[in-house]
């Protein structure tokens, strides 16, 4: 089931987190380091913003509303849901007018703010009714709402920048255009806007009760994830961030592209696991969802890594490219890290609806991250500051891991994740030995490369993936929500 819901979610999961990846590279020819950078302040700044004004709410859905299927209950969430909606915006436009009067340096004029606001919000928007669509498996609705705004906004923005004014404004309003058609392609399947505006106060009490302590871990996540970005521009202005943003993103996103392979099927069905048989059982689901998640991002750090040199050198734009070849290997493990702790060992605290945990642990990150970026800044310039920022990011998945095996018994499938890691440790080491690619051509030749010794040899290593595979590819029958 794990690798058929994978297979159907697959086309969201990739095309939307890949051209988040390809953004990264294209924004470098287009956008100064300074207007790289002001362009990453805002979009992290619009993650906070997220977490504070409708985190609470989209974390709530996601673990409960696939179990709602009463319609007058699922009437009154989505008339609270219009409420949060409503508050949630407000705190986007906040947010985002202030980072332009006191931290972004860019000229206050009405277009920016236009531009910065309409995008902050409708950012929002597309991420919670994407998370409502996963937790009732509304795959169609998923898929457009993860590609549209990243691959379409991707499109306009660049074409923006291109014919109009390169700038971080321009290339916001092309993602906000995208990120309000995918809204209005969404609505008839989501049921969204045919409601009164009514709050409905018991939901609202359930959804802070569940939803507040995660919104605290999210908060702390996003330090330990952001914060770098911030302590940079403190020190060295919006041209420190935009030169460091390109490693530190290509690396994360790079990451979050492969990791997004498997989350978005994994967790609703350990949900499903729990629901019908206890924690138990969806913490034996977890263990197998990790399994997989490690066989995608394994490869991914190794790969990321051997072809890094070749990959700046070709793609990325010339100023950028010292800083991106030395940040990029630390960056892409600090995603790896942080994508396996939040998708593996923080999802055993949902199971048990411990979700205070999460908060624990992602402080933890926050903390370390934080003062060791600074710390690293402050002697070892960026490199340092990404090599802290990875400290922090490893210590918070030591602490979750510990957690979850000694006080919930998840278990770790340690022989599946040594012989993954055994194929892509092999992968690596071939990649090291072929001649480095001079053009694009042969950068994705070894690419291709890389994935067939990788394939290959997980498929005499662990059998079953590839036999599993196999009858996914073959059966047949429309999902939950179609």
């Amino acid at each position: 089931m794990l690798f058929r819901q994978t297979l159907l979610y697959l086309p969201a999961q990739l095309l939307g987190p890949l051209a988040q990846f390809v953004a990264v590279i294209a924004w470098t020819h287009f956008l100064s380091p300074t207007g790289y950078g002001n362009f990453t302040l805002i979009t992290a700044s619009q993650d906070f913003a997220y977490l504070v004004g409708m985190g609470w709410f989209t974390f709530y859905a996601l673990r409960y509303y696939g179990d709602i299927t009463d319609p007058e209950e699922q009437t009154r969430f989505r008339n609270t849901e219009v409420v949060a909606l409503a508050a949630g915006s407000v705190v986007q436009a906040v947010v985002g007018i202030g980072l332009l009067v006191f931290i972004v340096d860019i000229p206050l004029t009405p277009f920016v703010i236009a531009a910065t606001v309409v995008y902050m919000i409708s950012r929002m928007a597309n991420t919670h009714f994407a998370e409502r669509a996963r937790s009732a498996q509304a795959i169609r609705a998923y898929s457009i709402l993860q590609t549209v705004g990243p691959v379409v906004g991707l499109m306009l923005g660049l074409a923006a920048t291109s014919m109009i004014h390169a700038s971080a404004a321009t290339a916001l309003a092309g993602y906000a255009v995208a990120q309000i058609a995918a809204i209005g392609l969404v609505a008839p399947l989501l049921g969204i806007g045919r409601h009164p505006r009514r709050l409905e106060h018991g939901l609202v009490r359930r959804a802070m009760t569940y939803g507040l302590p995660l919104l605290v871990s999210g908060l702390f996540d996003w330090i330990g994830l952001n914060g770098i970005r911030f302590i940079v521009e403190w020190e060295m202005g919006a041209k420190g961030v935009g030169l460091l943003g390109v490693g530190w993103g290509l690396g994360q996103r790079g990451a979050a592209v492969a990791a997004m392979l498997v989350t978005a099927a994994a967790f609703p069905l350990a949900l499903a696991q729990a629901r019908r048989g206890g924690h138990k059982d969806g913490f034996a689901q977890l263990s197998r969802n990790g399994a997989l998640l490690v066989a995608a991002l394994a490869p991914a750090v190794a790969g990321l890594h051997a072809i890094s040199q070749p990959l700046v050198e070709l793609l990325v734009a010339e100023p950028f490219h010292d800083a991106t070849m030395a940040i990029l290997p630390l960056a892409v493990l600090a995603g790896a890290l942080r994508n396996l702790r939040l998708h593996f060992a923080d999802q055993t605290f949902l199971i048990a609806e411990r979700p205070g945990l999460v908060a624990v642990v992602d402080g933890a990150e926050a903390v370390v991250a934080v003062v060791s970026a600074w710390i690293g800044l402050r002697y070892g310039g960026l490199v340092g500051a990404a090599m802290g920022a990875a400290i922090g990011t490893a210590i918070s998945a030591i602490v979750s891991f510990l957690i979850a095996t000694l006080k919930f018994g998840l278990v770790i499938p340690i022989g599946a994740i040594a012989r993954i890691v055994a194929a892509s440790g092999v992968m690596w080491l071939a990649l090291h030995l072929v001649p480095q690619p001079g053009s694009v051509v042969g950068l994705v030749a070894e690419i291709v490369l890389g994935a067939l010794i990788y394939g290959v040899l997980l498929a005499a290593l662990h059998p079953r993936i590839v036999a599993e595979t196999a009858r996914t590819l073959m059966a047949r029958g429309a999902m939950p929500g179609e």
